[in-house]
């Protein structure tokens, strides 16, 4: 599993073994999950990776109830649970489901080529990643019902625009019964369009986000915003995070 790590110094606290407790929100996912297994943790926009063993994992009925039982292993540098509980705050309702899983450090790698090859053999080639863009700005909309879509190569070192493809599609009228699944048609549409791209970054995805998930080895993105550049450094400072998803992806396609 990938986790993404956002503050630098929650990251170095892992590095370092302070930290022996990761809290998140609580999903699905994290039922799986068994100590023995590996988790990798991605410092965004820094260009590290830490891979770690998880060593136990405790559900918790509120984020607040987490913090309250392990404030110190999971915010080493609080005072008390109420600095570490206004950590999570910035993150999570205190009464939001939680996880906390302990984790122990194995090796801390810098992610380029070489390393990502020796380290996990996988082979990190640059991303192709589509934008639904509707006259220099991201689409106010369906990332299906771009006017066009435009296509960057993104690496770790940036990005560079490859071509603005038109959206050729015709317009398809959802069916009624169909309003929270998508359409297929439309889907099988864009798909063909986009068919060799890795990405598919939209600030509005709509209904067919959980057919993209499912059924593709395509990794979908929200912006967060419309500003084509603003996005092309969002997706760039994921850029790890997005590459090693989207090599699990396609070998999950491949079984």
């Amino acid at each position: 599993m990938i986790l993404t790590i956002k503050d630098e110094r929650v990251f170095d606290a892992l590095v370092r073994g302070e930290k022996s407790y990761e809290g998140r929100k609580w999903k699905e996912d994290y039922r799986h999950l068994r100590p023995g297994d590996y988790l990798l943790f991605v410092l965004e926009g820094g260009g590290e990776i830490l891979l770690s063993e998880v060593a136990d994992v405790k559900r918790f009925g509120s984020v607040r109830e987490m913090v309250d039982a392990l404030w110190k292993e999971l915010i080493p540098w609080a005072s008390s649970p109420e600095e570490a509980l206004k950590v999570y705050r910035s993150f999570y309702s205190p009464e939001d489901e939680a996880v906390a899983l302990g984790v122990k450090p194995i090796h801390l790698f810098r992610l380029n080529q070489r390393s990502a090859q020796k380290w996990l053999g996988l082979s990190l080639p640059p991303l192709k990643v589509a934008f639904g863009v509707d006259n220099g700005e991201l689409f106010d909309g369906h990332f299906g019902d771009a006017p066009s879509f435009w296509i960057y190569e993104v690496t770790l070192d940036g990005y560079r625009l490859l071509e603005k493809r038109p959206n050729t599609t015709e317009e398809e009228e959802e069916e009624e019964h169909g309003h929270h699944h998508g359409n297929p048609a439309k889907f099988r549409a864009i798909y063909s369009i986009l068919k060799d791209v890795d990405v598919w970054a939209a600030f509005r995805m709509g209904p067919n986000y959980v057919r993209i998930v499912k059924e593709t080895d395509k990794v979908p993105f929200i912006t967060g915003t419309r500003k084509l550049q603003e996005a092309l450094d969002r997706v760039r400072r994921k850029y790890l995070s997005l590459a090693l998803r989207r090599v699990c992806r396609g070998n999950r396609e491949n079984e």
